[in-house]
């Protein structure tokens, strides 16, 4: 630490190449030079980049080393200065109260990987152990079950003496877990006979190296919560009490979700129905294009919710696409994604986009984005079309140009158990309705 507003942070990059001589490292950080004229050749590049990265690390008053075995590998070291941030920020993970405070345990004999993985779960608020082996993984298990047992394993796959499958198996056989952990595994060779042998003993959830934020979230909430419905939380009292006034101003709003991640489509499609508004989702850009193109021109979406990371056509394409054919005013884009970077907020908003919201979503910023994007005005509550649906119902014995007699189809009907009645009832109501909307 500089002082109490400025810390210096120092980096090491190691890798296991060809490395350079002593002459070679002298010339490395020359523009338009590299170690020797078959590197360009051999290895691509024109030797602009050491020269960039030295100038940007020296404008961060910091310093940039370079250590080489020949033919073993190479370690950069450079240190730059940093402000200490003013707001301190809390973590945005929503996640389930049975989820809250889990034991996981991070398995990976690559110590970087061990840390990147295990801050990510830390900010999940879980309490997390890390091991640098299958055979330590077995013992810190074996240890756990008598006082508070790990539901949760993250597993390398390719670590020595026994690999991520082998560590499965063990544990998978240990008379000691009479409850077994969920074992997730990682790796960073995409194979299919890898996945496969994860399939096959039992191991349930498989993640490419290196592991994405969003989805190490979307597997861990697939592996729990696979009734999202048996899960839900009680986030209205809360919204309410906070922004009632605002909320109340945008209910009804018709939203279009767009996010190819089933979970996260029913989680925030969940969410958004509880405070009342309509939502129809989309499971790539392409889908949402054609969606906009397909609606009629009087009855736009409110608001759309776009995730940046889909197949087939991604946010970026989408809202590109979008906005060729309304404005922001007249329909917000609201990205969702998990990169909190600011060139990456930067990004969105330079394509188009109104307003930005971190991933796992947070209900609260999801809410206060939503009110700051979707126009008030009165609108018909989806409630308002169910709110009879519990009422008795007394029919008539005579109803103009309807023939009541006791041998007709609809006179059957009436005399079905009300809470038959009340699902047809209801069926028909939230159908016809949504056919209707797109006439008017």
């Amino acid at each position: 630490m500089i002082n109490e507003n400025e810390v210096k942070l120092s980096f090491t990059v190691e890798d296991t190449g060809i490395g350079i001589t002593q002459e070679q490292i002298e010339k490395l950080f020359q523009s338009f030079s590299q170690a020797d004229s078959s590197m360009t050749r051999k290895y691509g590049g024109t030797g602009l980049g050491l020269t960039i990265s030295k100038h940007i690390v020296e404008m961060m008053r910091g310093e940039i080393h370079v250590k080489s075995d020949f033919g073993k590998g190479t370690t950069f070291h450079f240190t730059a200065c940093f402000q200490l941030s003013e707001k301190s920020y809390e973590s945005l993970q929503i996640l389930p109260d049975n989820l809250k405070g889990l034991r996981a345990l991070v398995v990976d004999d690559n110590a970087a990987a061990r840390e990147i993985i295990s801050e990510t779960l830390y900010s999940f608020r879980f309490d997390v152990t890390r091991v640098s082996s299958g055979r330590e993984a077995i013992i810190e298990l074996e240890k756990s079950v008598k006082d508070a047992p790990f539901r949760l394993v993250i597993m390398d796959w390719k670590m020595p003496e026994l690999n991520g499958i082998e560590a499965t198996q063990h544990i998978k056989s240990n008379p000691l877990f009479s409850n077994l952990p969920h074992i997730l595994m990682v790796t960073a060779y995409d194979q299919e006979n890898i996945v496969t042998q994860a399939q096959q003993v039992g191991i349930a959830g498989f993640l490419t190296k290196p592991v994405n934020r969003s989805l190490l979230f979307d597997a861990i909430l697939k592996i729990f919560c696979k009734d999202i419905s048996s899960q839900k939380q009680n986030y209205q009292t809360d919204l309410l009490h906070e922004n009632i006034k605002e909320l109340k101003n945008i209910q009804g709003a018709r939203i279009l979700l767009v996010e190819d991640n089933e979970i996260n489509r029913q989680i925030v499609r969940e969410i958004l129905e509880l405070y009342e508004f309509y939502i129809f989702t989309a499971n790539n850009g392409y889908e949402a294009v054609s969606l906009i193109n397909d609606v009629h021109p009087n009855k736009p979406y409110d608001a759309i919710l776009m995730d940046l990371q889909m197949p087939e056509m991604d946010g970026y394409e989408a809202t590109k696409r979008i906005r060729t054919k309304y404005s922001k005013e007249e329909l917000p884009i609201i990205a969702l994604t998990a990169h909190a970077m600011i060139t990456e907020k930067e990004r969105c908003f330079e394509i188009g986009v109104n307003d930005y919201v971190t991933k796992p979503i947070d209900p609260k910023k999801l809410f206060e984005a939503l009110i700051h994007c979707v126009k008030p005005g009165e609108r018909i509550l989806p409630q308002s079309l169910n709110r009879h649906d519990n009422e008795d119902v007394t029919f008539p014995d005579h109803l103009a140009g309807i023939d009541m007699g006791a041998d007709t189809l609809i006179s059957h009907f009436f005399k079905l158990h009300k809470s038959v009645r009340d699902q047809v009832f209801y069926f028909l109501k939230k159908n016809c309705y949504s056919i209707l909307e797109h006439f008017y």
